[in-house]
């Protein structure tokens, strides 16, 4: 009884892990985004002056 406890709480250990590296990946590729669209509207806004 107490080693299936053990292996369901080393289970939820591994799930729990897993979904917090996906979210920091997922973060980490929505923040490099946000940076290349704050820079693509910086480099933007010469040309707009333009118009």
């Amino acid at each position: 009884m107490a080693e299936a406890q053990f292996v369901d709480i080393a289970i939820a250990k591994r799930k729990l892990s897993l979904s917090v590296s996906q979210s920091y990946y997922k973060l980490y590729a929505i923040s490099a985004k946000q940076g290349i669209l704050d820079e693509n509207i910086e480099l933007r806004k010469p040309m707009n002056a333009l118009h």
